[in-house]
């Protein structure tokens, strides 16, 4: 029902600011994440484009990332406001902020591979929906979807007719224009307290 856009931002004054003057090893990016210690962009993401900023650099760069600086929709702020250099985010949980990034939500993207889709989507952010300016304050460094969500459920559901009333953990975006039309009712969640939530019902 739902692709999930992800955005790796940093900000390009704190970025350029901190390399001018910059000697051996003193350089270091500050990472705002704020999902558990056990996600995988915490796990993969982060120390694998770490090590390709070292790299890049000769070691001049090194990453530093820290966990909880602010909640998920806070986090282009902390970035803008130089209290991180990188970050990412769902563009979803600040609701009004942001209506091109709807694009890969929509379901034609189903027969796509994330990979394939994240591409495609990249591509038409740099081509045609950068000129928005939807992400004034920072420099976008990447886009990405990942593979279609799901509805995890006590009880099974014969028609969608079903789901009227049932309450869901709603991330925001199309998800929540399609949420509301299946006549579902919002919880407000932050997207790491959802499965201990859903295991106590």
């Amino acid at each position: 029902m739902k692709k999930m856009a992800t955005l790796t931002t940093f900000s390009a004054l704190m970025l350029l600011s901190s390399f001018q003057g910059a000697t051996a090893a003193d350089t270091v990016l500050q990472v705002s994440t704020w999902a558990g210690p056990n996600h995988g962009v915490n796990t993969i993401v982060w120390p694998t484009w770490g090590k390709w900023v070292e790299e890049a650099t000769d070691g001049r760069v090194s990453v530093n990332v820290t966990h909880d600086l602010g909640p998920p929709n806070a986090q282009m702020e902390l970035v803008a406001d130089g209290v991180a250099d990188v970050t990412w985010l769902f563009h979803g949980l600040m609701p009004g902020r942001f209506e091109l990034t709807k694009l890969p939500e929509f379901p034609t993207f189903e027969d796509f591979s994330s990979e394939n889709a994240s591409v495609a989507y990249w591509r038409t952010h740099q081509e045609y929906l950068s000129d928005a300016s939807e992400h004034r304050g920072v420099e976008v460094l990447g886009l990405g979807v990942h593979g279609p969500g799901a509805l995890f459920l006590a009880e099974p559901i014969e028609s969608l007719d079903d789901l009227q009333g049932r309450r869901a953990r709603i991330g925001g975006g199309v998800m929540a224009d399609i949420s509301s039309a299946l006549s579902l009712t919002g919880v407000a969640l932050p997207p790491g307290g959802t499965y201990e939530a859903a295991t106590q019902g």
